[in-house]
């Protein structure tokens, strides 16, 4: 019971609305007070807090949101939107092709997946709908692609995963470039068979552009692909550390924000409050799951867990399928950090002890939880995707998303049988 109730009220609080993180650090008292008493809870939640707010990581979080909003709030993505439309829009569905290949390299550039669906939404819906696309497939392929953030490096997802299981960040980075880079291409195949299958959804191409115009629009976007480089060569070089790697993106976004003259200074001002609002909700979930972790271990529930599943001889892959299913049902209600904070403790330990990398299996759970950025009824993508343009009726936009989910789950097959595709660039 005292392992149980706690599990219960978590779930009772996250459905009535309680923010995630005060639901994990009230769920995780109440499991304390429980196991092991008043006084050694005490003692726990002055410990608890500090080590879970003090970990040197945790500055990474702060700098590469600063790089993603200074990158979000200037004239850089719409430049890359502009790029990547001048060569792929005479195709048929290229404008929506042409997003979601500007969603990766924005997602390469910011690690932030609502603020790559928000800004290519607001940007794209409309130029869009010029041409005659239904809301279905454009508001649908940008809530898709901008879950590319959670994958490509530099992202957020990555580094909680990093944090919670003490696993190398830049090794992480790593394993996301060729699961990103496939992604981006199986996105693309989508709208295309999409757009052929159904002529009508995207009906008009726009006119030839003159090769001068496209090299032209090109150069536009190159001093920020120069910095996305230079960031990640550096952490994958050594020479820098992902902390210092993102502070040296958010200066350089905040230089390249300000000289291609999209930034001005109430910008700046909401770009540094939201960073500092998402910063707190973020360190606040590491905290209060720290509260929760140290329940799970006075219970011992990932041990029991663990010793249980070896015990009843169940396949590696049987087990899998069993993980799998979790993260896609935690999905569909539970943010995408807080899922990874209140299950790793127990997922993690298994699925090493199964003989996994604890690489590629960071991979799969972060591939896991952009389906549950589509996924109703939360699908957080799909209403920010949604929200950012007037008169998109919800109920489109997630149908514009399930043959995108679909083809998530083709790739977490391949995942499986080619666990190469994430651990070949980390060299583990």
């Amino acid at each position: 019971m005292e392992i149980l109730l706690p599990f219960l009220l978590l779930f009772a609080l996250l459905a009535i609305g309680v923010p995630v993180a005060f639901s994990l650090g009230l769920s995780g008292l109440a499991g304390l007070l429980m196991s092991v008493g008043p006084q050694a809870t005490l003692t726990v939640l002055g410990t608890a807090t500090y080590r879970g707010g003090s970990d040197f990581l945790l500055t990474t979080v702060p700098a590469f949101l600063l790089m993603a909003e200074f990158l979000a709030g200037g004239r850089i993505a719409t430049n890359l939107y502009e790029a990547m439309f001048a060569w792929f829009g005479r195709i048929r569905g290229g404008l929506a092709i042409a997003t979601t290949v500007a969603s990766g390299g924005m997602g390469a550039m910011t690690g932030s997946s609502t603020a790559t669906a928000a800004t290519f939404s607001a940007v794209g819906v409309p130029h869009m709908r010029e041409y005659g696309y239904q809301d279905r497939l454009s508001v649908g392929s940008i809530a898709a692609a901008g879950t590319l953030a959670s994958i490509i490096p530099p992202s957020v997802a990555l580094i909680v995963y990093g944090i919670a299981t003490e696993t190398p960040i830049g090794d992480l980075f790593a394993a996301g470039v060729v699961p990103g880079v496939i992604t981006v291409a199986a996105y693309a195949l989508v709208i295309y068979l999409w757009v052929r299958w159904r002529p009508g959804i995207a009906p008009d191409r726009p006119e030839p552009m003159p090769l001068a115009r496209k090299l032209r629009l090109l150069v536009n976007v190159w001093p920020t692909i120069l910095l996305v480089v230079i960031v990640l060569g550096g952490i994958y070089s050594g020479v820098v550390t992902a902390t210092e790697a993102g502070a040296v993106g958010a200066v350089g976004a905040l230089l390249l924000s300000v000289s291609t003259g999209g930034l001005r200074m109430a910008d700046l001002r909401r770009c540094l409050m939201r960073a500092a609002e998402t910063t707190t909700m973020i360190i606040s979930i590491v905290v209060f799951a720290t509260i929760f972790g140290y329940f799970l271990t006075s219970t011992r529930v990932a041990p029991a867990i663990v010793d249980a599943i070896e015990s009843a001889g169940l396949p590696k892959l049987g087990v899998m399928v069993l993980i799998v299913l979790l993260y896609l049902v935690l999905g569909t209600f539970m943010d995408q950090i807080a899922i990874l904070l209140v299950t790793l403790p127990i997922t993690f330990p298994l699925v090493t002890s199964l003989g996994y990398s604890e690489i590629w299996f960071g991979i799969l759970v972060i591939k896991l939880g952009e389906i549950g950025l589509m996924s109703p009824p939360l699908g957080l993508n799909v209403y920010v995707a949604a929200g950012s343009v007037p008169r998109v009726k919800l109920g489109e936009a997630f149908r514009g998303v399930v043959p995108f989910m679909v083809m998530e789950l083709l790739l977490i097959v391949l995942l499986f049988l080619v666990p190469a595709l994430a651990t070949w660039l980390p060299g583990r």
